[in-house]
């Protein structure tokens, strides 16, 4: 440890003399102007005295002085370089290497850069500067801190600049909120904290999956618990405990066994048949069983795959219809392709042609059947015809086919593996009709389905507007564009239109104008009108508004019934009595009307005008009951009907139902209670809110009709 310590201390002198020699180099430099290190020693040690290069002695001669002559030996003069230029050469030899790497250093890699003085250095420092150490270290402290500061601000505001753009802030949850400030304030680790921290978070989560393993074992445990077992399902099961398996089992095997004695005694005995006494089981009845449902199975599945063979007869009119149809679809699909010739029925179909047609038909493609039929390159259309009627089960001989004769150049290849004609006409059987309908079973099936070719050629030759449910309201602005834009109209044409335009809407406007100038004139001869008729007008003192009437017009807010009036009934001509109640019944709903709108006045205004002639009506009748008999006196009340209910109460039962309990004359609220529980199954405590309830709405009630009773007394 010594001896490192001594090396780095002497690498430690030796950087700081480099750093000395580099400020007195660019001293020296700039005093004598840039030269190299042997120039500058060859004018230190000869001065002013100028030598040739040729008078210049070489090493041989400073090493053998005696063997050279006298003029050579006075010149020569063995010099050893000074302190100076040795360190100016260190320097030259040791900076080349070193200077791009510092400068990376310093660029990019400051933290790594030793860049702190020797402790003897750091020593030696007071000594030469003072005091004033600290106060250098202070200021390039608050340089940095400034300079980081300063970087931190503006790279804050570049990222404010930045964000500004952005339209769109996602919503950060809380918990990526922490982990972000914990990264920032979390000081860098090192390898092995990194290892240990991961090592502790991996055993965590192996624990809290050992945990969960355990949870999940034990609620499956609890799911495949046996199921419920009945009463004696438990009793057999316990005395199977009760007994082990061997006992049990052997017991089993000797009762067995005892049988066959124990039936030795018994009086009645089953008569068996020689029949049966000679059968012997050869195996048991689960195998029975088992191989009777197996033999059932592979009959099923046969029947299933077994194809009812159908063959028309010419009798039948659908079967019949059915076949024209087909052909027609059949000539129909020929017609629409570019090769066929002038005679339909003998012309060449090769491979393209061929699917075609059968999609066109509804039965799809299939590759098999042009293997089977393809006479080279192509197909008949004849041959072509009979398979496809053929594979709709209808046998050849039934329908008449004329047969194709070839011309005499003519070279007809034949190929196929059913019986053909010289020409190439195929010759097709019964046995090769169901052949064929079985083979390609799924093509008569895809025809079936289909809903008919025909359908879809008419309507092809009339066709219907496409009918858009989803299709946007088109406004009568893009209307009128699309039309122009048929017309195809011209340029100039345009510009005359929008000046048109232009003109139609200045006067639309002065018309608006004049209108509105029109109606304030109109408006103000109104006000003017209005106000001398109503100077006009008598001025007619209001009276005061009774009890009664307020009565009778909330009352008659509420009427609903309207008479219907029967037509002779309103021709006839109403007598003069009957017209003036009628004018004074209008006279008095318009009234009502009224009243209704003025009340709030009638009350604050309060106006007394009439007050008095009202108390002389009072009086007037106070004297005329007093002088009354006392039996006129006693006013006669209505007898109340005992079918008539004096009150309804509603009452909530369920969520969004409810209950009413009408209320007659002579009802107590338990009787009620009690008869509403026994209805709807209601606990002792609701009857007793229940009949809590009632008593408060029958005891309003009463109240309310004492009260008015007071009133009429009064």
């Amino acid at each position: 440890m010594s001896v490192m310590s001594q090396n780095n201390d002497a690498s430690m002198k030796q950087r700081d003399n480099n750093r000395q020699q580099i400020t007195s180099l660019n001293q020296l430099s700039n005093m004598y102007g840039k030269s190299k290190p042997g120039e500058l020693a060859q004018s230190l040690v000869y001065g002013d005295k100028p030598k040739k290069e040729n008078n210049r002695p070489s090493k041989q001669m400073q090493t053998t002085v005696s063997e050279k002559p006298n003029q050579w030996q006075t010149r020569t003069v063995a010099v050893s370089p000074s302190k100076f230029t040795v360190l100016a050469q260190q320097l030259y030899n040791h900076i080349p290497d070193t200077l791009e790497a510092q400068k990376s250093q310093r660029a990019f890699h400051v933290k790594d850069q030793k860049l702190l003085l020797s402790p003897e250095r750091l020593h030696s420092l007071p000594n030469q500067n003072g005091d004033k150490t600290p106060e250098v270290c202070n200021r390039l402290l608050e340089y940095k801190t400034f300079v980081s500061d300063k970087k931190q601000t503006l790279k804050d505001q570049l990222d404010a600049e930045y964000l500004s753009q952005c339209s769109f802030q996602p919503q950060i949850d809380e918990k990526s909120r922490r982990m972000a400030i914990k990264a920032t304030n979390q000081e860098v680790r090192s390898a092995d904290e990194f290892h240990e921290q991961q090592m502790r978070h991996l055993q965590k989560v192996n624990e809290k999956r050992e945990i969960l393993q355990k949870q999940q074992e034990e609620d499956e445990k609890a799911e495949l618990s046996s199921p419920k077992l009945t009463v004696k399902t438990q009793k057999l099961t316990l005395k199977y405990c009760e007994q082990p398996l061997v006992e049990r089992l052997h017991e089993v095997k000797s009762k067995t066994q005892t049988l066959p004695d124990s039936t030795l005694g018994l009086s009645f005995k089953p008569q068996i048949s020689k029949k049966s006494k000679e059968i012997k089981r050869e195996e048991s009845v689960q195998d029975f069983l088992y191989n009777d449902a197996k033999n059932r199975l592979e009959q099923k599945k046969q029947t299933e795959t077994m194809i009812p063979q159908s063959v028309i007869s010419p009798t039948d009119k659908s079967q019949s219809w059915f076949v024209q149809r087909f052909i027609k679809e059949f000539y129909y699909q020929l017609s629409g392709l570019d090769r066929v010739q002038e005679t339909k029925d003998y012309s060449e179909i090769y491979q393209d042609d061929f699917q075609k047609i059968l999609e066109g038909l509804g039965c799809g493609q299939c590759d098999m059947l042009w293997n089977e039929l393809n006479n080279g390159f192509y197909v008949l259309s004849r041959n072509l015809l009979v398979i496809l009627l053929a594979i709709q089960a209808v046998p050849q001989h039934l329908i008449e086919i004329p047969l194709y004769k070839p011309k005499v150049e003519e070279n007809i290849q034949v190929k196929s593996k059913y019986q053909c004609d010289e020409n190439g006409n195929l010759i097709l059987s019964v046995g090769d009709c169901q052949e064929l309908h079985k083979m390609f079973y799924k093509l008569y099936l895809n025809t079936k389905q289909q809903n008919g070719n025909g359908v879809r050629r008419r309507m092809a030759r009339s066709p219907q507007p496409d009918i858009r449910c989803g299709s946007p309201k088109i406004s009568d602005r893009t209307k009128q564009l699309a039309e122009a834009k048929r017309q195809d109209s011209s340029l100039f044409e345009w510009f005359t239109q929008q000046e048109e335009k232009k003109k139609q809407g200045l006067e639309e406007l002065k018309k608006q104008v004049d209108d509105e100038r029109m109606k304030e004139c109109k408006s103000i001869q109104r006000e003017i009108t209005i106000d001398l008729h109503q100077l006009a007008k008598p001025l007619q003192k209001q009276e005061d508004r009774t009890t009664v009437d307020v009565e009778f017009d909330n009352q008659q807010q509420h009427c609903t019934f309207q008479p219907q009036i029967s037509k002779p009934a309103s021709k006839t001509q109403a007598s003069n009595y009957a017209s003036q109640e009628m004018e004074k019944q209008a006279a008095r709903m318009k009234e009502a009307r009224l009243r209704q709108k003025t009340l709030a006045n009638l009350k604050n205004k309060g106006t007394t005008t009439n007050n008095t002639i009202r108390r002389k009506e009072k009086c007037l009748t106070e004297n005329v009951l007093n002088n009354e008999p006392k039996q006129k006196k006693n006013k006669s009340r209505p007898i109340s009907d005992k079918t008539t209910p004096m009150l309804y109460v509603d009452v909530k039962i369920e969520d969004g139902k409810s209950a009413r309990i009408v209320v007659f004359e002579g009802d107590t609220s338990v009787s009620l209670a009690n008869k509403f529980a026994k209805e709807h199954k209601l606990d002792e405590n609701m009857k007793e809110k229940l009949k809590d309830l009632l008593d408060q709405q029958i005891n309003s009630y009463l109240m309310k009709i004492e009260e008015e009773q007071e009133q009429e007394d009064d």
